[in-house]
C-alpha cells in the first residue's frame, strides 16, 4: 500500500486550519497606541460602563417645578394678622383659626375666633376677602353656636328661649353678593301652647314637650318638612390652630 496516500488528506486539513487562523488574526487588529506626547485634550475619552460592562448614559438633572403662591393664601395671612392685632394673644387663650370647606368650591373659608365667645368667617372671591361673620357671639343667652354642612353652603344656628321651651333655628347660605343670607327661619314650640300666643306664659305651659309644633316663617310645618331644611351632617365653626400653625398651613 502507498503510505503517501494516507498522509495527503491530513496535510490538507492542517493547511486549511492555518489559513482560517490567519484570517481571524487580520480581522482583530489591535488598537493603535497613543503617542506619549499627545495632549490630554486630544486623547480618546473612556466610556463609562455599568457593572455588567455595558455603557450607561448620563441622566440629565430634572429641574424642580416652581409656582407662585395662590393669592387667597396671602390674603388670609393678612386677614389673620389683622385679627391678631385686634385681639392680641393673652395668657390662657387667644385667637384660634381653621380652614373649612363651607360652599364646596376650590378655595376654603377662613374661620377665626375665641372658643366659647365669638367666631368670624371669611371667604375669598373676585380677588378679595369677604367677611361672612364678624365676631358673632355665642355660648350665652341660649345661643348654641354656628354649624356648617361641609361643602353644602349651609349654616345652621340654634338659639333657645325659656330654657329650651322655644327653639329658634336659622339657616343661612352665601349669596351672590358674598354675604350670608337667611334661607329659612324656624320656631319650634316645645310646650303645650294653651292660649296660642307662642309663649309659655301660663303655669301649665312650663312643661317640656317632645316634638313640639314647628313654624317656618310663621307657617306650621310637619316634622318631615323641618328635617328637609338640613343639608346633611353639620359641624361647629370653630378654630383649632394657633396663629403660627395657621401660617404654616397657608405656607404649604
Amino acid at each position: 500500500m502507498d503510505e503517501t496516500k494516507n498522509y495527503a488528506p491530513t496535510a490538507l486539513i492542517f493547511l486549511l486550519a492555518a489559513l482560517l487562523l490567519s484570517a481571524c488574526a487580520k480581522t482583530q487588529a489591535p488598537a493603535e497606541p497613543v503617542p506619549e506626547n499627545t495632549p490630554a485634550s486630544l486623547q480618546p475619552a473612556e466610556t463609562p460602563r455599568a457593572e455588567g460592562g455595558s455603557a450607561e448614559p448620563t441622566a440629565e438633572p430634572v429641574p424642580e417645578p416652581t409656582h407662585e403662591p395662590e393669592p387667597w393664601r396671602e390674603a388670609y395671612m393678612e386677614t389673620a394678622a389683622q385679627c391678631e392685632q385686634e385681639f392680641p394673644p393673652q395668657e390662657g387663650g387667644g385667637m384660634k383659626y381653621d380652614l373649612i370647606d363651607f360652599d364646596g368650591d376650590e378655595i376654603p373659608e377662613l374661620a377665626a375666633g375665641m372658643d366659647g365667645y365669638f367666631v368670624s368667617l371669611y371667604t375669598y372671591r373676585d380677588g378679595e376677602v369677604c367677611t361672612l361673620m364678624d365676631c358673632w357671639g355665642y355660648g350665652a343667652m341660649g345661643n348654641y353656636g354656628y354649624e356648617y354642612c361641609p361643602g353644602k353652603n349651609s349654616l345652621r344656628n340654634y338659639n333657645s328661649d325659656y330654657a329650651g321651651l322655644v327653639m329658634n333655628t336659622t339657616y343661612m347660605a352665601i349669596g351672590t353678593e358674598g354675604t350670608l343670607e337667611v334661607t329659612a327661619s324656624v320656631v319650634t314650640r316645645n310646650f303645650n301652647d294653651v292660649n296660642g300666643n307662642g309663649e309659655p306664659d301660663l303655669p301649665e305651659e312650663y312643661e317640656f314637650v317632645e316634638n313640639g309644633l314647628s313654624f317656618a316663617d310663621g307657617v306650621a310645618i310637619s316634622a318631615e318638612e323641618l328635617a328637609s331644611f338640613d343639608a346633611g351632617e353639620y359641624e361647629y365653626i370653630t378654630g383649632r390652630w394657633s396663629y403660627d400653625e395657621l401660617l404654616a398651613e397657608l405656607g404649604k
